[in-house]
């Protein structure tokens, strides 16, 4: 397994369609990684956008 993004979508009482995105917590193995190579935990930016 390992890190993944995941899309949530949803309908708001205006009848907007809202979507996030957003990467799930990463493996302690891969936190290992990111720190040994200095990079962020969560490499992506959540997303959110509305239709």
């Amino acid at each position: 397994s390992g890190q993944v993004r995941v899309t949530t979508t949803m309908v708001n009482d205006e009848g907007q369609m809202i979507h996030i995105r957003n990467t799930s917590e990463p493996e302690p193995i891969h936190v290992q990684i990111y720190n040994a190579l200095g990079l962020p935990r969560s490499p992506l930016k959540r997303v959110l956008s509305i239709d």
